[in-house]
C-alpha cells in the first residue's frame, strides 16, 4: 500500500434512497378534506392540476423505465460474451500447450516407434487447432 491510500478517506456508498423532493407551495397544507372543501371549485382546479403533473411524470418515468430494461438486456449479454470469449482463450491457450508439450516429447519418444510419431501429430494437430480456432473467432 502507498502512503496515499493511507491517507485518503473512506468513501460510503450513499444508501439507493430517491432525492428529497422539493416543498411546494401547498406542501404544508393539511390532507384531509371535508366534502364541503372538496366540492369548491378552486380544490377541484388543483386537484386537477396534481393529476397533471403526475400523469406526465408517469409519462417520463415510463420512458426511463423502457431504457433501463434495454440496458440492462445489453449488460446481461455483453456478460455472457465476455464469458464465452475467456472460455475460449483458456481452451486456446490449453490446446496450444499441450500440443507443444507433444510435439516436444517427440524427439524423446521417436526411439519406441509409432509412438514418436503419434506423439508429433497429435501434438501438431493440437496446435493448428488452437491457432485456426483463434483466426476463426476473430
Amino acid at each position: 500500500m502507498t502512503d496515499l491510500d493511507d491517507k485518503e478517506p473512506k468513501v460510503k456508498a450513499a444508501p439507493t434512497e430517491s432525492p428529497p423532493k422539493p416543498p411546494t407551495a401547498l406542501s404544508g397544507v393539511r390532507r384531509d378534506c371535508t366534502d364541503e372543501e372538496l366540492s369548491s371549485p378552486g380544490a377541484r382546479k388543483l386537484l386537477l392540476d396534481r393529476l397533471d403533473q403526475t400523469e406526465i411524470q408517469v409519462v417520463e418515468l415510463k420512458e426511463f423505465r423502457d431504457r433501463f430494461y434495454e440496458a440492462d438486456k445489453q449488460v446481461a449479454v455483453l456478460t455472457e460474451r465476455t464469458k464465452s470469449n475467456t472460455a475460449a482463450e483458456i481452451l486456446y491457450g490449453v490446446a496450444l500447450a499441450v500440443g507443444a508439450i507433444f510435439v516436444g516429447l517427440s524427439p524423446s519418444a521417436w526411439k519406441s516407434q509409432p509412438f514418436g510419431w503419434l506423439s508429433l501429430l497429435v501434438g501438431a494437430a493440437l496446435m493448428i487447432g488452437a491457432v485456426i480456432s483463434k483466426v476463426v473467432r476473430k
